[in-house]
């Protein structure tokens, strides 16, 4: 298996979640997955390779591929790896680009997983400082809500009170009564 970037061959993340994964299950599928994020370019300098006569680039998180080298490099049969392509492709972790004699197979999200870890950390700290502000101002909204509605409850539950109450309730009709007369004469002097 040859490098495709310059500088040291170094390492590859392999995340814990990943036992959760689902293909997981399938070693042939996993280890396929496995072998295109070893032989992905870790560069953002562009891997060139003359493949008969004709010069193929390969960018970050791609490299250059054909079933048969593949299949060599892994120990798969040529139908395990276009299976493997198959089925990462369609979960959608890799996607590939045909040309004549070769394929650049791009490992999706490659930057996610195997990125600069102070970038990641970055990221993950941000997007935990972000639900904890949108937390905290939500529950500010929330007491704030909850409070207009205890006012509201306190105040329908005064009237209430005073509704049902006979002498309340007399004294309210009676005031009523004294506007309306008020109204009525102001209307007929007028």
């Amino acid at each position: 298996m040859e490098a495709h970037s310059s500088g040291p061959l170094g390492y590859i993340k392999l995340w814990r979640a990943a036992l959760r994964h689902h293909l997981f299950r399938s070693p042939h599928v996993w280890h396929y997955f496995q072998f295109c994020l070893l032989k992905a370019n870790w560069s953002n300098t562009p891997y060139k390779r003359d493949i008969n006569g004709v010069t193929v680039t390969a960018g970050f998180g791609e490299f250059i591929s054909t079933i048969r080298n593949d299949a060599e490099d892994t120990g798969l049969t040529h139908q395990k790896v276009r299976t493997a392509q198959r089925r990462l492709e369609k979960e959608r972790m890799l996607t590939r680009h045909p040309t004549r004699d070769c394929t650049i197979i791009k490992v999706t999200n490659f930057n996610r997983f195997q990125g600069d870890e102070k970038v990641t950390q970055h990221t993950n700290q941000h997007t935990g400082n972000t639900r904890v502000t949108h937390a905290q101002h939500t529950g500010q909204r929330t007491i704030k809500n909850n409070k207009k509605i205890k006012k509201n409850n306190n105040i329908n539950l005064k009237e209430n009170k005073l509704s049902h109450s006979g002498q309340n309730w007399k004294e309210r009709l009676e005031q009523r009564a004294k506007e309306l007369n008020g109204e009525n004469e102001d209307q007929v002097e007028g």
